[in-house]
């Protein structure tokens, strides 16, 4: 069981991991925003799953400038965050994907609000982009223990800043769902006793069209497979799967008409 002991090491080093594959359009902007960071106390890695692209051409031009870069042939972005996480020196972790972004001082600001919490990581809200314009916000969910048995909550787990321990402690080796691996992990963490604090002023940046959201379907089923399997009720579970599919079909809907504000609306 992963708990925090009071005592936090000042100034810990924090491990940033992204994992790409053919990657290119967005990866040079994921590597800008690390490398523009505040805070110094980070190492900084590359897990790329042998793209065919041009991410290896934007990988040799920051080479010097990133701690660790694997291009190897991987089964998918699990085993590449494994390859990331058993490399790792930090006390604190961070996945960072290739269509993700953050701020010049995001992790300043989340090491000091870990410092001043009592538990084992941080996370904040996500804002997605369109075609360099902000579309939608789903911001993170101060209550998110009360779903997070039968559902995915608004952990937003890209914005997570976490114990390295944490990941060590779980069986993310194990997993084998595609879409939705962090929910397989955030349920187990917790069920271990793992808790985390909301951060408003924490936010990562997000291009819309990544993987999740390409396969939304596959997601939400993965998730409703994960919380029966770790023991959720399954009149609960059934009804979060029914209502995330049914808001699904909505959204979809008054996206296709244009109806952006209630889109938005929503999303919350």
């Amino acid at each position: 069981m992963a708990q925090v002991s009071g005592n936090k090491t000042p100034n810990p080093k924090v491990t940033i991991i992204t994992v790409c594959y053919n990657s290119g359009q967005t990866l040079e902007r994921t590597i800008k925003s690390v490398l523009s960071q505040t805070y110094e106390n980070i190492e900084y890695f590359v897990i790329d799953g042998l793209s065919s692209d041009n991410t290896p051409d934007i990988l040799e031009r920051y080479k010097d400038r990133i701690d660790l870069i694997i291009s190897e042939k991987d089964s998918g972005p699990t085993e590449a965050q494994i390859k990331g996480l058993r490399h790792s020196n930090g006390e604190l972790l961070m996945y960072l994907f290739a269509d993700d972004w953050i701020s010049p001082d995001y992790i300043e600001k989340a090491v000091g609000a870990y410092a001043a919490c009592e538990t084992d990581f941080i996370f904040g809200d996500i804002h997605f982009y369109k075609k360099g314009k902000l579309s939608y916000t789903v911001p993170g969910d101060p209550a998110y223990g009360e779903r997070i048995k039968y559902t995915m909550p608004r952990v937003n787990y890209t914005s997570i800043v976490i114990k390295k321990d944490v990941y060590i402690q779980t069986t993310i080796d194990d997993s084998e769902f595609s879409v939705a691996p962090d929910y397989q992990f955030m349920l187990e963490s917790y069920l271990k006793g793992v808790r985390g604090t909301y951060c408003p002023r924490l936010a990562v940046f997000n291009e819309v069209g990544g993987n999740a959201q390409q396969k939304y379907l596959q997601g939400a089923c993965e998730v409703r497979k994960i919380a029966l399997k770790w023991g959720g009720n399954p009149v609960l579970v059934n009804h979060h799967f029914l209502k995330r599919m049914i808001g699904h079909s909505v959204l979809w809907c008054c996206d296709l008409v244009g109806l952006k504000n209630l889109v938005s609306s929503l999303r919350r």
